[in-house]
């Protein structure tokens, strides 16, 4: 089991492990019309897009079995985009180790990233593993998928830099974050 870089071709599985955690987990916070929205909200072309403007990995065993994306949301802020795991492969570390893997790539290639964000449309799924990893809420936002806006939970962790990255550019970096 190894993560990797996803490939135009990881689109369509990784496409039906979110199909499946729609179908079969989520429908009590979002209701049929909310999993209907999610479920349109993306197609092949859209994950090949989202991997072309930011970055996606897939953990691979014999075939795609979990995946993650990012993009940079501003010149100090990373997004998580999207973290899911196949149904029968939770609870075995690929969700923390998709997170971690992701932040440590922001780390090393947008060195003046700060801060690493995520908004969930499934918070009392998922609240707990985002918690666990260090993101803390920031507050309530909105999500807009085809057709519907959907309520999410907005969290937010600071990326753990490297010890001989610490520099005052950080630190400043997160001061005018906190006051602007």
């Amino acid at each position: 089991m190894t993560i990797r870089d996803f490939s135009p071709s990881d689109a369509n599985p990784c496409l039906e492990i979110r199909r499946q955690a729609f179908t079969n987990v989520f429908g009590d916070e979002l209701g049929a019309d909310g999993i209907r929205a999610g479920l349109s909200a993306y197609g092949p072309s859209d994950l090949i897009r989202m991997s072309e403007h930011g970055k996606s990995f897939v953990v691979d065993d014999d075939g795609p079995i979990g995946f993650c994306t990012v993009q940079r949301k501003d010149s100090i802020t990373a997004d998580l985009l999207l973290v899911y795991v196949k149904l029968n492969r939770l609870k075995q570390g690929l969700g923390t180790a998709l997170v971690e893997h992701a932040e440590e790539w922001v780390s090393s290639h947008w060195t003046n990233v700060v801060w690493f964000d995520v908004k969930t449309v499934i918070p009392k799924y998922n609240r707990d593993f985002y918690e666990r990893l260090g993101f803390r809420s920031v507050g309530k936002t909105q999500v807009q998928f085809p057709g519907k806006i959907v309520q999410a939970l907005h969290l937010r962790r600071q990326i753990t830099k490297p010890s001989s990255a610490t520099s005052n550019s950080a630190t400043n970096a997160e001061s005018e974050a906190i006051q602007g």
